[in-house]
């Protein structure tokens, strides 16, 4: 998305009203305390400024942020919208401002008109009413700048979600001393919440999860290279902020009545002073300060139990798509959804499940690997491993999993490949030579790279944890089995590789659980090559991997996470010789043009990689490459669907959710042909495949993985694909079946089932 070329031209517009809000309020400040100032009999200036109430500038302040705010925007180019919808709710924004002014002059006017006796009662509906409006605007405002579905929300879905922003602003209410500065607070929020979302949704096409809380720190180091553009919809936001502030202003506590009578002292009072608990909580309860605190922490309690106690599943209905959970979050409202992926934080247990049943499981699984892949059977396959183990022992390979960011071939979608793209040439057509090759399947979508990252090294589909989930960020890894810990107890030296902060989802202390001997980061690449955006070339990690390949002659596992391809693709930072122009149809210029940029990264990591692997040719040492990609990039979010109308949606996330690999080695593998053999597999078994192929020891979890794959060759957070090619979905929230329930089903359904079991056993119990 871009700015409106023309949008600093719209700064005096913006910039007049500005100047409008400051000059009345000034104007109005002054006049009141020369009223005030008249009324008392004091004279001269500096009377009257001793008289400006403090209270009547402070509450202008939301409402000049807000325009100075947008002025800058405009003033940047970054707003993307016409005059007219900036003008009209910048408008608003300004009469807000000056509605606010004579808040208290017309309480007071009220006040002195409506009878003594009906005082308590307008004052309690007015309030209602105040904070029934400043609960409207919030919704507005966190809604409107990325949803534009905001409007058909169902409406239990509308009242779940105005329950939770309403217990939220009661509590400020009683907590901020039925003032109405702590609403005020709670509507800034909820437009802060609004336009974040709006921002990970231009940027990522997706919502914001309760795990990307657990990731600010590598959101933070991230964003830095992305272009923050505003719509006119986010514009509107902050007018219904506005609008909210506004009503916020006017929430005062009602005039304060004598607690006592001629002087007379209330008997629990004096009680209290003489000692006696109940005497001193009888006193308390008769302070307002205190029953206002404590209704305000009666609505915290009353909140918490709201989001935590009903399940918004199902008792509530909310429910999730899991590969388009934006989709899902606009039709049912932010908080619901939130709440709903919130409340399923922790890894779910699979339905009747025992330890036994699990040790049972996974015993069978490793029962069937023994018979059909394992070095015992009577197959090719087993012939093939029992060569490989025998050869393992004795060469003790060094190993190289590389994840290169956002890598994949594109040109499987129809209109990229229509324009003349075909795809990463040495990948797709030159590992002839490779073990396995193929495309491999992620859980993830434009962004995430962490749990790809984490299937892969230790093996676990994401499928088995449950949506929005970045395992990274959430749990500790000491005593789970992966593969660096693995090699490690082999003797091997470990090495993670990633040229960014080693802060970047916790990887330093992730690595350090995992057993990794050593990481190095950004600071380790002082002075490297970069190639797009000033990230860190693919080449430049490329040849630490060789350094540390040549440092010692003990064999390495060596985990490289590459960064040039990272987003945003909007930077024009490509060389001039290495930009690409294709112009698939029924595309817009923008999308285009960042669908180029990407694909002139993609080309370079694809020459990059060559070059690697000819490099390991030239090497008089074992060595195994792993390389794949860990999800494909945003910009391919507008190519899925064009040519595919009406087809499944399980086919177009199909599409989506996968990138490619290889599996490649500079020596003989014994049992091995080494003929480019094409196998689609999902990222989380990649690990497992390539110890397999060339020899390594598995262990338990691997074998019954293995075993799995032959009756479910592939699966993903969004569905499987059985022995027979089909693609089937996995239904919103499905819980995982326990085996007995799936024995007479399809095979792919029961090794499904089987396999959640052992998952859970080696991973779920461990972390949760």
């Amino acid at each position: 998305m871009q700015g409106t070329n023309g949008s600093a031209a719209f700064c005096p517009t913006v910039m007049a009203q500005v100047v409008v809000l400051v000059v009345v309020t000034l104007a109005y400040a002054l006049a009141s305390a020369a009223v005030a100032a008249h009324h008392a009999g004091e004279k001269g200036a500096p009377a009257v400024l001793a008289r400006i109430r403090p209270t009547t500038l402070l509450w202008e302040l939301p409402f000049l942020g807000a325009l100075v705010f947008l002025w800058a925007w405009c003033a940047r180019g970054l707003y993307s919208g016409g005059i007219a919808s900036l003008r009209a709710n910048t408008l608003v924004i300004l009469i807000a401002g000056i509605v606010c002014l004579p808040r208290l002059h017309l309480s007071s006017i009220l006040a002195r008109r409506i009878p003594t006796h009906r005082q308590a009662a307008c004052h309690t509906t007015a309030t209602i009413v105040l904070l029934a409006l400043c609960e409207e605007a919030s919704r507005a405002a966190l809604e409107v700048p990325w949803n534009d579905a905001w409007l058909d929300i169902a409406p239990q879905f509308v009242a779940i979600e105005a329950t939770i922003i309403g217990l939220a602003l009661l509590a400020l209410y009683f907590l901020f001393q039925r003032r109405g500065a702590g609403v005020a607070l709670g509507v800034g929020f909820m437009l802060f919440v609004g336009i974040a979302q709006y921002f990970v949704f231009l940027f990522k096409d997706a919502n914001i999860t309760p795990a990307d809380l657990q990731a600010l720190g590598t959101a933070a180091e991230v964003s830095g290279g992305y272009v923050y553009v505003i719509t006119p919809a986010v514009v509107q936001a902050f007018a219904f902020a506005a609008a909210g502030i506004a009503c916020a202003a006017y929430l005062m506590p009602p005039a304060p009545q004598a607690l006592t009578q001629g002087g007379h002292v209330p008997a629990h009072a004096e009680g209290a002073r003489r000692g006696g608990v109940r005497a001193w909580l009888a006193h308390a309860a008769s302070v307002p300060a205190v029953r206002r605190g404590a209704l305000g922490l009666a609505f915290v309690v009353a909140l918490v139990l709201f989001v935590t106690v009903p399940g918004y599943g199902a008792d509530f209905g909310v429910s999730l798509n899991h590969w388009n959970s934006l989709y899902s979050t606009s039709l049912q409202g932010f908080f619901p959804c939130f709440v709903k992926e919130f409340q399923a934080r922790l890894i779910p247990v699979p339905e009747g499940y025992t330890e036994k049943a699990a040790k049972a499981a996974e015993k069978s699984l490793v029962k069937r690997y023994r018979k059909t892949l394992g070095s015992s059977a009577s197959t090719s396959a087993g012939t093939a491993r029992k060569a490989a183990e025998k050869q393992f022992e004795d060469t003790k390979p060094s190993v190289v999993v590389i994840m290169n960011e956002s890598f994949s071939d594109l040109s499987v979608y129809k209109a990229i490949a229509e324009a003349g793209y075909a795809g990463p040439n040495y990948v797709k057509s030159g590992t002839t030579d490779a073990i396995l090759r193929g495309d491999s399947y992620a859980s993830i979508f434009g962004g995430g790279t962490c749990n790809s990252e984490f299937e892969a090294l230790c093996g676990v589909n994401l499928h088995y944890l449950g949506s929005n989930k970045y395992p990274y960020t959430q749990w500790d890894f000491t005593n789970v089995d992966c593969m660096p810990r693995q090699f490690e107890r082999l003797g091997y030296q470990t090495t993670a590789i990633h040229p960014n902060l080693g802060t970047n989802w916790d990887r330093e202390r992730v690595y350090r659980q995992m057993g990794f001997d050593k990481f190095l980061t950004i600071d380790d690449f002082d002075g490297a090559e970069t190639y797009h955006n000033g990230y860190v070339s693919d080449r430049a990690t490329y040849q630490r991997v060789l350094d540390v390949l040549a440092s010692s002659n003990k064999p390495q596992f060596i985990h490289d996470v590459t960064m040039q391809n990272h987003g945003p693709f909007t930077t024009g930072t490509i060389p001039s010789k290495d930009r690409t122009n294709f112009s698939p149809a029924g595309a817009t210029s923008l999308d285009n043009s960042k669908l180029n940029e990407y694909l002139a990264c993609a080309t370079e990591s694809d020459h990059a990689i060559e070059w690697f692997i000819g490099e390991l040719r030239k090497l008089d040492r074992p060595v195994v490459v792993l390389f794949f990609g860990d999800h494909q990039p945003k910009p391919a979010s507008p190519y899925a669907t064009i040519g595919y109308e009406g087809e499944p949606s399980i086919t177009t996330a199909e599409r989506m959710f996968h990138s490619s690999y290889f599996m490649w080695a500079n020596y003989d593998v014994a049992g091995d042909e080494q003929a480019g053999q094409t196998l689609d597999e999902p990222i989380s078994a990649l690990g497992d495949e390539l110890m397999y192929r060339i020899g390594a020891p598995l262990s338990a979890r691997q074998k019954a993985s293995l075993a799995s794959q032959l009756d479910l060759p592939v699966l993903s957070l969004i569905g499987y694909k059985d022995a027979s090619g089909k693609w089937h979905a996995y239904g919103d929230d499905e819980p995982l079946a326990s085996p007995d329930s799936t024995e007479g089903s399809d095979a792919a359904t029961h090794a499904d089932s089987l396999m959640g079991y052992v998952n859970y056993l080696e991973f779920g119990s461990i972390v949760n």
